[in-house]
C-alpha cells in the first residue's frame, strides 16, 4: 500500500503513511509494555505486518525496521533511487518470503531458512518494480544486492539492510548509466 501511495501521490504522502503507522505502533507498544494493555485487534494487525521470526527477540520489530529503513533511504539517497529501494524492499522481500514458503525446495548454503526459489522470485519481482523508478541496469543491480541481503542471515533485520544496501548499490551503478 505504501508503495502505491508513494508512486501515485508522491514520496511525501508515502512518508506520512509510514510516520503515522510508526507513531501508532510505538504508542501501542508503549502502552502494552508499560501498563499491560493489549488490544486483540491491533495485535492481530501488527502480527500480520510483523516478521514472526523476530517475535521472540523483539516483538513486531519488522514494522519498526521497515520504517527506519524507508526513512533512511529517503534521507540519504536521491528520490528515484530511494523509491526503487523501497520497492525492492516491499515487493522483493514479500515475494521471496511467499514463494519460498510455498514452493521453496532448494535451501541456500548461506542461510538454510531461505530457498533458491524464493530468492529468484524476489529478484525478478524486485527488478520489475524498481524499473518504474530507475533504468533497467540500475534496477538489476539494486534487486540483486537487495535479495542477497534478504538471503543473508545477519543480526540486523533485513527490513533495514535491504533498502540501504540496494540504494547504495544503485547509487554506485548509476554513475555508469545515464538516467
Amino acid at each position: 500500500m505504501v508503495l502505491l501511495v508513494t508512486y501515485f501521490s508522491g514520496l511525501e504522502s508515502g512518508l506520512i503513511w509510514i510516520y503515522s503507522g510508526a507513531l501508532i505502533y510505538s504508542v501501542y507498544e508503549l502502552l502494552k509494555w508499560s501498563f499491560g494493555y493489549e488490544s486483540s485487534k491491533l495485535s492481530k494487525a501488527f502480527k500480520l505486518v510483523g516478521s514472526p521470526e523476530y517475535d521472540q527477540n523483539m516483538p513486531y520489530g519488522g514494522p519498526l525496521y521497515f520504517g527506519l529503513g524507508v526513512i533512511s533511504v529517503v534521507l540519504l539517497f536521491r528520490y528515484p533511487i530511494a523509491c526503487a529501494s523501497i520497492a525492492i524492499l516491499t515487493v522483493g522481500d514479500s515475494i521471496a518470503a511467499i514463494v519460498g514458503a510455498l514452493f521453496g525446495r532448494t535451501r541456500l548454503q548461506i542461510n538454510y531458512k531461505k530457498s533458491l526459489e524464493g530468492s529468484l522470485a524476489g529478484f525478478v519481482s524486485a527488478f520489475f518494480v524498481a524499473m518504474f523508478y530507475v533504468p533497467p541496469a540500475v534496477a538489476a543491480v539494486g534487486a540483486f544486492v537487495g535479495m542477497v541481503f534478504e538471503a543473508l542471515s545477519t543480526r540486523v533485520n533485513d527490513n533495514l539492510t535491504i533498502p540501504i544496501s540496494a540504494a547504495l548499490a544503485m547509487t554506485i551503478s548509476s554513475f555508469f548509466v545515464v538516467f
